[in-house]
């Protein structure tokens, strides 16, 4: 699978590049710090999944997935943030999201999650069944 990674923190692009570079079947094609950038990522290389910080500088992760949504609805995003939050998580699933991470999880999840949503799937924080 394809993925861009979209986060305004550099060293959290650099976290998630290390733990996928662990799996063959995951290809890192492109990488953002806004949601403008992601956007573009995406249009360029189209992706199977974007990774999107909830929260960035410039336009956020919630507006740059429902502008995804919108105009690349086979690109699927999955939302993610350092706020473990119901209220993150809903705006994201309403914005178009696929799915939802708490960051303090991403060791543990981010694999799943993303066989999870590329496979046609959701994942909504520790585990497929949907939101907390």
């Amino acid at each position: 699978m394809r993925i861009v990674l979209a986060d305004d923190d550099a060293g959290m692009r650099d976290t998630l590049r290390s733990l996928l570079s662990r799996h063959t079947d995951i290809e890192i094609v492109g990488d953002a710090a806004d949601g403008w950038a992601a956007i573009e990522c995406a249009r360029e290389f189209e992706p199977t999944i974007v990774l999107m910080d909830v929260v960035m500088a410039g336009m956020g992760g919630i507006e740059a997935t429902r502008r995804l949504h919108a105009t690349l609805p086979s690109v699927r995003v999955i939302g993610m943030s350092l706020h473990d939050d119901r209220h993150f998580a809903t705006a994201m699933r309403t914005a178009g999201a696929a799915g939802y991470l708490f960051k303090g999880r991403i060791h543990e999840e981010l694999a799943a999650a993303l066989r999870a949503v590329a496979g046609g799937g959701n994942w909504w924080g520790a585990g497929p069944e949907g939101p907390r």
